[in-house]
């Protein structure tokens, strides 16, 4: 059910069933190396990072390495668990790992979990994906509420498959007292 990866020269553990993922790093040793390159190239041992939408770590744990702390932010119950478990395997204590959604409101719904025995790109559901009219609940907070008592934040990388736009939305009063860099993902 899990497979070990080298991921930047970093252990990752992610469930076997990723059909995307895992075939990538497997490949390469890698996971969206210019995305690696640009971080590596300003963050400090200062430097504090939130970071939404973490999936399993593969860009958490050499960004833990290189900043003062990462704040993550996961949906997927499992995920979030090997996320944690990748965080600590690879000694990134200085890693604060949530199992919240973000977005431009504070509110609670009902998610399923998701079934990890077929394959499948793990890293590519959102909130709205996952939103049933039953299952267990997760939070879902803005950014401006959840990270208010940051000292500073220099980077804000957002992975969430569609909703960054809420999530930058949920972040103006962060962004407009530290001024971070924001790293967002987009697909042609």
């Amino acid at each position: 059910m899990l497979v070990k990866v080298n991921c930047f020269g970093n252990d990752i553990i992610i469930p076997e069933c990723d059909s995307f993922i895992k075939t990538v790093v497997t490949e390469t040793g890698e996971w969206e190396k210019n995305v690696y390159e640009a971080y590596q190239s300003f963050l400090t041992k200062d430097s504090i990072v939130v970071e939404v939408g973490a999936h399993v770590g593969t860009h958490t744990v050499p960004m833990a390495k290189l900043a003062k702390h990462v704040y993550t932010f996961e949906i997927q119950n499992f995920i979030h668990q090997l996320l944690c478990f990748n965080c600590i395997n690879n000694e990134c204590f200085n890693v604060t790992n949530f199992f919240e959604g973000v977005s431009n409101k504070n509110i609670t719904f009902p998610v399923e979990e998701v079934d990890y025995s077929n394959p499948f790109n793990t890293g590519i559901l959102s909130l709205e994906m996952l939103r049933k009219p039953w299952g267990y609940p997760i939070l879902v907070s803005k950014l401006d509420d959840k990270c208010k008592f940051l000292p500073r934040c220099d980077l804000i990388k957002i992975d969430a498959e569609g909703f960054d736009t809420e999530v930058i939305d949920g972040a103006k009063n962060l962004i407009m007292q530290h001024k971070p860099r924001i790293m967002v993902e987009f697909h042609d």
